[in-house]
């Protein structure tokens, strides 16, 4: 209730994570969604420019490779560059079903090798148990451990 309402003074959230790769701290608006319609939007007139924000994704019950294939498909198209970090929520029951090929963090791994900014993971939003909002273009920062929003999600 404290994220939505804006109260407090100091900064309103705070996201645990899991960083893989990048050194923090990266600062930017925050960006994203979920990574099958993200993707999906890719070459259409509603494709939204990623430059310089923090990148947020999250998705249910994609095997890893149709993962692989959407990040390939943003990434061949040039929508990873530019960015200022990605952080990866809940990226609920995306295994393959019977437990073939790299898992989800492999695949993440591999498409953000070469990434000049921090890549993260584990972040509590998503279709999980804890579900933090992210607000949408609000300013924010990867720190080593942490997404922290540094504005008010919302205007008091």
């Amino acid at each position: 209730l404290k994220l939505l309402s804006g109260g407090g003074g100091e900064p309103p959230a705070r996201y645990p994570l899991t960083r893989l790769h990048g050194a923090p701290p990266a600062e930017g608006a925050l960006i994203g969604g979920n990574l099958a319609t993200l993707s999906a939007l890719i070459g259409t007139p509603w494709e939204p420019d990623f430059t310089d924000h923090i990148l947020f994704l999250e998705d249910v019950g994609e095997k890893p490779y149709r993962v692989h294939r959407m990040l390939l498909q943003m990434r061949l198209a040039g929508k990873l560059e530019g960015l200022r970090g990605v952080v990866f929520g809940g990226m609920q029951e995306c295994v393959h079903p019977q437990g073939l090929g790299p898992g989800v963090d492999d695949v993440i791994r591999d498409i953000f090798r070469e990434a000049d900014y921090p890549v993260a993971i584990d972040a509590p939003f998503g279709h999980q148990a804890l579900n933090m909002p992210l607000p949408l273009g609000v300013h924010a920062r990867i720190t080593e451990n942490a997404l922290e929003l540094l504005d008010a999600p919302v205007l008091a």
